[in-house]
């Protein structure tokens, strides 16, 4: 069959019919497709990112999502397609999947695909993803700094709890860049009172590093 870039929508057109008369059916076509070794990595990357974009999964869906995010050769490909999608997140979310990654020690996972994923997401999600981090508030530095590049990432704030997580999290930090500092300017627009706290507390460390430096002879 033909397989080049003309066939794309086409593929996308007929999943999409099939999914509407049939959801089992094509479930079990998508399979067949993306197991087929005769069907181009770009159209099954496709399919993949088709999955990825479904706004109301059904179960055997997340059944079969569920499965190939247990499976390593699957799991990254599957992850990204996933980016932005809030009807996904809140089902990975509800059934402790991601708490599972961000608990599961594999660093190089959660550093490379876990933060981009909920940096992807954290802008509409504020509530949902401040949550998920709660429970690293207190760790170490790496942590730290996990948090604060997922929850920076945030230009309009509309969560009160979100900006809180961000608050304590700089409290913690033993630096933070000058680029960090523009980021939490935009808290302040949104929760005044933590902007004005984290303002102060700018102004502080500032003022602290001038002093150590004059103390150490640094210019």
């Amino acid at each position: 069959m033909p397989q080049g870039l003309f066939e794309r929508s086409k593929l996308i057109q007929v999943i999409t019919y099939l999914r509407d008369y049939d959801s089992k059916l094509c479930l079990s076509n998508f399979d067949q497709l993306l197991s087929s070794s005769n069907l181009r990595f770009h159209l099954q990357d496709l399919l993949v990112r088709w999955f990825g974009s479904l706004s109301n999964p059904n179960h055997s869906e997340w059944l079969y999502l569920y499965g190939s995010l247990h499976q390593s050769e699957k799991r990254v490909h599957f992850l990204s397609a996933l980016y932005g999608n809030a009807a996904w997140f809140h089902k990975l979310k509800s059934e402790g999947v991601i708490s599972k990654w961000l608990s599961n020690g594999d660093s190089n996972f959660i550093e490379n695909h876990v933060l981009y994923y909920l940096i992807s997401l954290v802008e509409n999600q504020q509530k949902d993803v401040a949550e998920l981090l709660s429970a690293y508030a207190d760790g170490d530095t790496v942590w730290l700094n996990r948090l604060f590049n997922v929850l920076s990432r945030v230009t309009r704030w509309n969560s009160y709890d979100a900006a809180e997580l961000l608050e304590k999290v700089v409290y913690r930090l033993p630096t933070i860049s000058r680029y960090g500092w523009y980021e939490i300017v935009n808290v302040a627009k949104a929760f005044p009172k933590i902007g004005c706290r984290l303002i102060l507390y700018a102004f502080n460390y500032l003022r602290w590093i001038r002093f150590f430096r004059v103390e150490k002879g640094m210019s």
